[in-house]
């Protein structure tokens, strides 16, 4: 796929852009999620349990892992 990356100042990737052919692809077999997306619906179940997890990290910081640290175990 030909996918353009937009970066800030810093080089960080902020957005990306998808060839409309295969943004059309995606939407197609995703519908119900691109219609959330694009409605700014979340679920409430989804809402809640983001609520506890942010709950449960600001109680429970030791547990926290660095998200490369988290992508390399989940790698192995």
């Amino acid at each position: 796929m030909d996918l353009q990356y937009l970066s800030d100042h810093d080089g960080k990737r902020t957005a990306v852009i998808i060839p409309l052919d295969k943004w059309e692809e995606i939407t197609l077999k995703h519908r119900d999620v691109i219609a959330m997306v694009e409605a700014e619906e979340i679920p409430n179940f989804v809402q809640e349990e983001v609520q506890h997890r942010l709950d449960y990290a600001k109680k429970n910081p030791q547990d926290l892992i660095d998200w490369q640290k988290g992508i390399d175990k989940i790698k192995k």
